[in-house]
């Protein structure tokens, strides 16, 4: 809706057009799409409509015009959640001769409960909570846009495990760190978008280990990408490609030494695939960025974008030493570089093998317990929460664990005999595998 109404102000639709158009938005989306309705004869003779958004008496003549009948509408319409919560109560009571009933007056009396207001960090919404304490010792959140953080559901409610958002934490972790004292030849900057989702781990590692510090991007907001949004060269390109450009603006204002974005057309191989390419977005859109943002030119900041192939191991220490080398110059140590490049394998698997055997683990337990359990499959950068709109959250909200591809990221996990293409792509192989 918010698109349609900036589309049809810049085509200088009247003001009056747009709100009418609003209105009647609200209506067939109530009725099409969330009462799924066939046709308004399905509706009965007699309409009550409730709710505060009945409070807007345009809303409720489109309604009155799409389904051609007249309404009923309350004065208070916004109150009869509020009466209906009243009137089940006053039902419970007299059904439940037990229940202690508490007077108004003492329900309203201020040392009844206590408020305190505070910003949840959950995520970049910052809502802004109320909690609630009453005299009982239970407490009430209100005004969170989600419950991930601060819950209303009790005790009871199971707490489902999250695998994607435990994959995208575990990809960007620092698990290898420059010694404290110790000053690093440069500072590289690394943005959290496309295969980076993939290779952080060994990237990490190798420059560490060689005495170069890795700065990461900030985690993917939508200011982030409204940042690279003016730079984006194409508009059907796809979203994770246009997130980069914020990314890279990022590390810009940290004032990295240069930026690091390397060209990888071939990803690690499975022995059961024809081949291990990249889409072409995510291989060459070093390129793009090269292009559209000019960082070096632009900003003062050079750009590298080395070519590497993980599928051939020889091929990746050359052109990595290679590429280490050109970095530090004199400063280069070819035995502290073979040492780097083997604790940067070592790194990389040690991430497959965690991510493989969280997964394995979460089925297995969802099978002894005969729980439902989801495998949210796709790329990499899908974990990423602004591409993937919080849906691995919205799945754990139900109480149901959420698992990755992961799965059968090992040599051991099946093939793709039975399958009718040909695998050579990376990230697809693994989906339809």
């Amino acid at each position: 809706m918010n698109s349609k109404v900036k589309q049809s102000l810049r085509e200088g639709a009247p003001l009056s057009d747009i709100s009418s158009g609003l209105a009647y938005s609200v209506v067939k989306n109530c009725l099409y799409k969330v009462l799924k309705l066939k046709s308004v004869d399905e509706l009965g003779k007699h309409v009550v409509l409730q709710g505060g958004t009945m409070r807007n008496h345009a809303v409720v003549r489109a309604f009155e015009k799409l389904v051609g009948r007249n309404v009923i509408v309350s004065n208070y319409p916004e109150l009869m959640g509020a009466y209906g919560a009243a009137l089940y109560a006053k039902k419970m009571k007299d059904i439940a001769r037990d229940v202690v009933v508490r007077p108004l007056a003492e329900l309203c009396d201020l040392k009844a409960y206590t408020t305190e207001p505070f910003r949840c960090s959950g995520c970049e919404n910052r809502c802004r909570v109320l909690k609630n304490v009453f005299a009982n010792g239970k407490v009430f959140y209100s005004g969170n846009k989600c419950e991930k953080i601060y819950t209303n559901k009790g005790e009871k409610g199971r707490l489902a495990f999250n695998m994607s958002l435990f994959k995208n934490e575990t990809a960007f972790r620092k698990n290898s760190r420059i010694e404290e004292g110790v000053k690093p030849y440069l500072t590289l900057g690394v943005p959290r978008a496309l295969n980076m989702n993939e290779e952080f781990q060994f990237w990490n590692t190798l420059f560490t280990r060689c005495n170069i510090e890795v700065k990461l991007s900030q985690r993917s907001t939508y200011k982030l990408y409204e940042k690279g949004l003016n730079t984006v060269m194409a508009d059907n390109i796809c979203f994770p490609a246009k997130l980069a450009h914020g990314h890279v603006f990022d590390l810009i204002e940290k004032k990295v030494d240069r930026l690091f974005f390397p060209y990888v057309i071939y990803e690690i191989q499975d022995p059961n695939t024809e081949n291990s390419f990249n889409c072409p977005v995510v291989a060459g859109y070093s390129d793009v960025i090269r292009s559209a943002i000019n960082p070096e030119g632009k900003y003062g900041v050079p750009f590298d974008s080395p070519v590497i192939n993980f599928k051939d191991p020889k091929l990746l220490k050359k052109q990595c030493g290679q590429y280490v080398k050109d970095l530090l110059g004199k400063n280069f140590s070819k035995k502290v570089f073979n040492q780097a490049f083997e604790a940067a394998v070592k790194a990389q698997n040690d991430y497959v093998n965690a991510l493989h055997s969280k997964a394995q683990e979460l089925l297995d337990k969802a099978r002894q317990e005969n729980r439902m359990v989801i495998l949210l499959a796709g790329r990499p950068y899908h974990t990423d929460s602004l591409v993937q709109h919080k849906v691995s959250d919205i799945i754990a909200q139900f109480g149901v664990d959420v698992i990755t591809e992961d799965l059968i990221r090992r040599e051991d996990a099946g093939g793709l005999a039975n399958v009718n293409i040909i695998p050579q792509w990376t990230y697809v192989n693994r989906v339809v595998k």
